[in-house]
């Protein structure tokens, strides 16, 4: 425990699944957390909660559609505690529904590319300067099984989540030397409302996806959190620009 005392951490798509469990990870290992989402009362009840139990949280309603709202949350958090040290841009949509490209609307389109892909460009922008003042930062974004194997029916999903892996990467190439480290986590299966909606949509491939892994369940969110924990603290010091799958072998059947 304590392994992120003195941090200040933004984390996105708190109100849920692997946001979630981050969120709370991150504050019982000592953060000041500043949550970012959409769901108003999920937020409020998540930062009641964390302050109860005595934990520095602050929530702000953020909807990652817009521009406007990613560059709030982050001056909420310097405004707030003076600083940030680690960025975990989690939030993410599978977008409308499962189908094959040509069958996608201009809606579907731009709703998943803003949500999985821009609102992480707009957050780190509106990050890094702070970062770059005080030559240190973490910053974790969560991409996808789905950038590393073909993801039929997800062909959008699939395209904005490959563009996060090398936005990481290449941002971990040019802030390195700055003292910011970027890495890339690529969950598969886990459980959450969005692979629950993908269980209701299309429960062939879903099943297909789960009988093929080798370890036979379903990850859960705190395990993928995990991950993130070891990236944003000095416990992942020396990485920097890893891609790094957490998938039960998902990857590998």
């Amino acid at each position: 425990m304590g392994r992120l005392d003195g941090k200040v951490a933004v984390v996105t798509g708190s109100s849920s699944g692997i946001g979630e469990a981050t969120a709370w990870l991150f504050a019982r290992e000592g953060a000041k957390v500043v949550m970012g989402a959409r769901r108003v009362e999920r937020g409020q009840t998540m930062e009641k909660k964390m302050r109860e139990e005595g934990l520095e949280a602050t929530y702000v309603e953020t909807d990652l559609m817009f521009t406007a709202d990613c560059n709030n949350l982050i001056d909420m958090a310097v405004r707030t505690y003076g600083r940030i040290d680690i960025l975990a841009n989690i939030a993410g949509i599978t977008g409308g529904k499962r189908c094959f490209l040509h069958e996608t609307d201009d809606e579907d389109r731009d709703r998943v590319f803003r949500v999985n892909l821009y609102s992480i460009i707009d957050l780190c922008h509106a990050a890094i300067p702070h970062m770059l003042d005080q030559k240190s930062g973490s910053i974790v974004n969560i991409s996808s099984v789905a950038a590393l194997v073909a993801c039929p029916t997800g062909s959008l999903y699939s395209a904005a989540k490959g563009a996060v892996r090398m936005l990481s990467v290449t941002m971990a190439h040019e802030y390195g030397k700055d003292g910011i480290r970027v890495n890339c986590i690529c969950p598969g299966l886990t459980r959450s409302e969005m692979t629950a909606n993908f269980k209701d949509e299309g429960g062939e491939q879903y099943e297909k996806i789960l009988a093929g892994m080798p370890v036979g369940r379903i990850g859960d969110p705190e395990e993928i959190a995990k991950g993130i924990l070891f990236f944003a603290s000095d416990d992942g010091s020396f990485a920097c620009g890893v891609v790094l799958p957490l998938d039960g072998g998902e990857t590998i059947a």
